[in-house]
């Protein structure tokens, strides 16, 4: 029933995850090559950066901690996307399970199979909470 699940709907769980992935690990390479800046008004991605000279003293005299903050803001910051992006296919799954079964009738095919609908309902629960989001992780991985 999993399968099945990620079958249908492999667009939103497995191929979008990596199509993110991989749209910014390509804007993380133009910014370090200073091809393009990500500018708002709280937050400046860009190389220039480091050859601001009062920038890489205040990284010299950052403490560890500081260090490692500043690395988990930009992680959460890099990962979000991925993160999005998993909300909406969840929502599209959570809202097309069962409208498009019942409108191209396929749902007539698997209530003839031996299967309960309590289990079927299940599957899909598992799917939506536990397996879309493990196959994030791996993109996750590649990203960082």
């Amino acid at each position: 029933m999993i399968r099945r699940e990620l079958q249908e709907h492999k667009w939103g769980f497995i191929y979008l995850p990596w199509i993110v992935a991989s749209f910014m690990s390509i804007v993380v390479v133009l910014v370090y090559l200073g091809l393009t800046e990500v500018n708002t008004e709280n937050f400046k991605f860009s190389a220039k950066i480091f050859s601001d000279s009062e920038v890489i003293q205040a990284m010299k005299n950052s403490t560890a901690d500081q260090r490692s903050e500043a690395i988990r803001a930009g992680l959460v910051v890099l990962g979000s996307p991925l993160v999005i992006a998993l909300g909406f296919a969840l929502l599209a799954f959570s809202l097309s399970t069962f409208f498009d079964e019942r409108k191209d009738k396929s749902i007539i095919f698997w209530r003839s199979l031996p299967v309960s609908d309590t289990f079927t309902v299940f599957s899909k629960l598992i799917v939506a909470t536990i397996v879309a989001p493990l196959l994030v992780i791996p993109a996750l991985l590649f990203l960082h």
